[in-house]
């Protein structure tokens, strides 16, 4: 459906059912996750309007000049892109394949390789249409609020895996893009698309728990 679904969120929905089902859920962690499902997109929007104009002021005089605006701008892509892909490894990755560790099925190494072979599967054959939507479809960006997106994202990320909380870089990904198009130009937002981004969100946990119940 190319929309940017949470697979920690679809994660929690099937652990909720096997909760349900076994009469052992957890309600006190899964209302601290649910708590830190509403923070991580605030606290991306927060960070990435924050960011913005703090490194827009700081890095001006690259930014202004014609020699050095390029450069500059594709290592910082780089390095932000390098950060938000170890954090999405820390967090997202670790969560999906922590269940076959809880289950004394793979050793942590184990389950961290084979999370980082099959995201690594999945990143260069599934998607692209993903890609599009957030990267395009939500609000236009140019190179530098795209370096400043990723960077709150995995800032906002990394800062919820230091709580040991498995929470969505979905859901800051797209908080850290409307962060920036809310501080830019708030008409340029598509309404719509984030409407059924927003939706796919509500979706995904009741998608999982009945998947794991069929």
């Amino acid at each position: 459906l190319a929309l940017p679904a949470s697979s920690s969120q679809a994660l929690i929905g099937a652990l909720l059912f096997i909760g349900l089902a076994g009469g052992n859920a957890q309600w006190g962690v899964l209302i601290k996750i649910g708590i830190c499902w509403i923070l991580t997109p605030v606290s991306a929007a927060l960070l990435s309007v924050l960011l913005y104009l703090a490194l827009g002021l700081l890095l001006r005089p690259l930014l202004t000049n014609l020699v050095w605006r390029t450069p500059v701008l594709r290592w910082l892509v780089i390095v932000a892109g390098c950060y938000g892909a170890y954090t999405l490894g820390s967090n997202n990755v670790a969560n999906v394949s922590g269940v076959y560790v809880g289950a004394g099925l793979l050793t942590p190494r184990a389950a961290a390789l084979f999370g980082g072979l099959a995201i690594s599967l999945g990143v260069v054959t599934y998607s692209r249409k993903v890609m599009m939507t957030v990267g395009r479809d939500i609000v236009p960006l140019d190179a530098f609020s795209a370096f400043i997106n990723v960077l709150a994202l995995a800032i906002s990320s990394h800062l919820f895996t230091q709580i040991g909380v498995p929470v969505s870089s979905t859901q800051a990904v797209v908080g850290s893009v409307l962060g920036i198009g809310l501080l830019k130009d708030s008409s340029r937002i598509n309404k719509k698309t984030v409407l059924t981004i927003a939706l796919g969100w509500l979706a995904t946990p009741l998608a999982g728990l009945l998947v794991c119940l069929i």
